[in-house]
């Protein structure tokens, strides 16, 4: 349920509503609450940029963070963050939970930075998405094994991680991933990987991105050594039909590799945002 948006949000909640205005998108209301904060840097297009970061530098004992976020009528929002989410040993278990809700017309780009789980922690996210007939959604979902060098490899105790996408009353995509020692050893079953994501692109907006991204990764050997990625329809269109949505999988031996393989497939929507906000990382 969302947030009232009327309402200070109580401690860990936040509240983002992104409008279009003229040729822009911008920032109506952004509230959060420790240990959540929110960053709206001004950019020289024509979307509007929002990233997340928390005052404790990540995730501790007991942290629950809770996000709601409105794309208005024909807006178009990044909804990023400043670095990697870290999430730190604790006695009590962390989560985040994210609740997006996309209008008619409009674009959300949902593409964090990795989450970096170190050794001993505890972490559960979810993602839940609501779009409108005419809406898009880009989301990328990266993990990574945590601090690696040193020698916390996978060495998190539980981590817990589920996307779900509307359209209208339509649910069009449920991902549920839970990686858990408890089940056996994560190092030794996750192999020479030291990163794993989900890229997601959906609607009416973005359909010539879809269908390029399951041509060009459908084109391509599925291992190439460092990299694996596969690519699949979102749903199954009807002879004709054009594509819904494109589901692409990514695994990497680092997190780079994971991060630059999306990036170098979401370089078409620069054009659409107006500005880079991956030029940095390249």
């Amino acid at each position: 349920m969302m947030i009232d948006p009327l309402r200070h949000p109580t401690r860990g909640h936040g509240i983002i509503q992104l409008e279009q205005s003229g040729e822009r998108t911008v920032v109506v209301r952004a509230l959060a609450s420790s240990p959540l904060k929110f960053l709206t840097p001004r950019n020289s297009g024509r979307a509007a940029w929002v990233f997340t970061t928390t005052f404790g530098g990540g995730f501790v004992s007991g942290d629950r963070i809770a996000i709601d976020l409105r794309v208005g009528r024909g807006a178009t929002g990044l909804f990023s963050t400043q670095s990697s989410t870290k999430v730190y040993r604790a006695d009590r278990p962390t989560s985040q939970e994210v609740v997006a809700r996309v209008d008619e017309g409009a674009t959300l780009i949902m593409a964090p930075d990795a989450t970096a789980c170190f050794a001993g922690a505890r972490h559960r996210q979810t993602q839940e998405v609501f779009l409108e007939p005419s809406s898009g959604l880009v989301l990328f979902d990266c993990i990574s094994s945590g601090r690696w060098a040193n020698k916390e490899r996978w060495a998190f105790d539980r981590l817990e991680s589920q996307t779900t996408v509307w359209r209208s009353d339509k649910r069009i995509l449920y991902e549920s991933l839970l990686l858990d020692q408890m089940h056996g050893p994560l190092e030794a079953r996750m192999g020479r990987f030291n990163a794993v994501a989900m890229l997601v692109v959906i609607g009416a907006p973005l359909q010539s991105l879809a269908e390029d991204l399951l041509r060009e990764v459908g084109a391509r050997p599925i291992d190439s050594g460092d990299v694996v990625i596969v690519a699949s329809p979102l749903s199954a269109p009807s002879p004709g039909s054009p594509t819904s949505g494109a589901l692409v999988r990514i695994a990497a031996t680092t997190t780079e590799a994971v991060t630059n393989a999306a990036i170098t497939r979401l370089r078409p929507l620069v054009s659409l945002l107006g500005d880079d906000p991956w030029a940095r990382k390249r």
